[in-house]
């Protein structure tokens, strides 16, 4: 890799390794102490709630415990706060950065249910109780989304009210409209998962914890069920694949691409080649970069533009907005014309292309 891009160690090593846990903040990846606290309390649910059994079992076997077993927990656990800890220092943060802990964490989460599921039958009211008012509060929230599906976008964004430009009113409309789309799956997924957490705080108040485990891991696997539903209704707001194919569309295999005050990271990778940036940020790159250094960043270098235009009949410059035209249209040596807008997007073309 260093000999086909010279740098790339100094890049990865240095800057996208060491500068993003140093200086996270010049990356706009920056978080507080408390960052991964939500993080993990929301995306290890339900079983987060074993952290304190399980805690209280660790302390009580010490430091150097006899038994392998024991040890093999306390390794697990260091597994998981020790990794956190380097995290919660770090300068860069970002949700994913905690996916390494969830392994060890499982297999932790594991051990103790086996242990929960083995004990003497006897009722739990207070959990049986949280069960149930979780699976009310679940399949409410499913009955409000099958509300929500019967609502138009457009009366929902006229009911949110905030003022924005024209190019993220479009943008906004698109994505309520994929939301809108994808509730009626999450209403009634939310309605089965909540409908099965009741059964399963009944069944732990009649003293069959090993019952209402099961129901509770299997709403969890119809969530998980159910999210690749959801995301095929409602990922096109989120997704530059639409974006992708109208610019392939035009420019076919070969025409340049230019994202012009716009960078879409889905684009180069749906259209499977490098595309042109305006403007290359130190966020993106892990390092400042020069004009001519890299060729398919511009780096507001008017000169260079003008001339990927006229060298390149089936161009495209994906603006921000429409607006973003004429700002084109005084760099082009060229006539530009606006192709179509995708998802707030407008994309714009050489007047005399075909």
């Amino acid at each position: 890799m260093e000999r086909a891009h010279p740098g790339y160690l100094r890049t990865f090593f240095l800057e996208q390794n060491l500068a993003r846990a140093t200086t996270g903040g010049r990356f706009g990846r920056g978080g507080s102490l408390l960052f991964y606290v939500p993080v993990l309390l929301v995306g290890f649910l339900p079983w987060v709630a074993l952290l304190p059994r399980l805690l209280r079992r660790v302390r009580a076997a010490g430091t150097r415990p006899p038994e392998l077993e024991a040890r093999a927990r306390l390794f697990l656990l260091c597994a998981v706060a020790v990794p956190l800890a380097i995290l919660t220092v770090a300068g860069s943060k970002l949700v994913y950065y905690a996916l390494p802990l969830a392994p060890p964490f499982a297999v932790l989460a594991l051990g103790e249910l086996r242990r929960l599921a083995q004990e003497a039958p006897r009722p739990r009211p207070r959990l049986g109780v949280a069960l149930l008012v979780l699976g009310g509060a679940v399949a409410f929230a499913g009955a409000l989304a099958l509300v929500g599906s019967l609502v138009e976008p457009e009366a929902l964004q006229a009911w949110v009210g905030r003022q924005r430009s024209p190019a993220k009113l479009a943008e906004e409309l698109q994505r309520l409209r994929a939301v809108c789309a994808a509730l009626p799956v999450v209403g009634v997924a939310a309605l089965a998962v909540g409908i099965g957490l009741g059964w399963s705080g009944r069944a732990l108040r009649a003293g069959r914890p090993a019952l209402a485990l099961s129901g509770v891991a299997g709403c969890l696997l119809l969530a998980n069920l159910a999210v690749p539903w959801v995301l095929r209704e409602a990922g096109a707001a989120y997704s530059d694949r639409d974006l992708a194919r109208a610019v392939a569309a035009h420019a076919g295999e070969h025409g340049a691409v230019v994202g012009y005050g716009t960078f879409r990271r889905g684009v180069p990778f749906y259209l499977d080649r490098p595309c042109y940036v305006w403007y290359a940020t130190y966020a993106e790159f892990g390092h400042d970069l020069a004009r001519g250094e890299c060729r398919y960043a511009l780096q507001n270098d008017e000169q260079a533009l003008a001339a990927l235009i006229a060298a390149e009949p089936r161009i495209v410059l994906i603006a921000r907005n429409v607006q973003g035209g004429e700002a084109l249209a005084a760099l082009s040596p060229v006539p530009l014309r606006l192709l179509t807008t995708v998802g707030g997007r407008a994309l714009f073309v050489r007047a005399d292309a075909r």
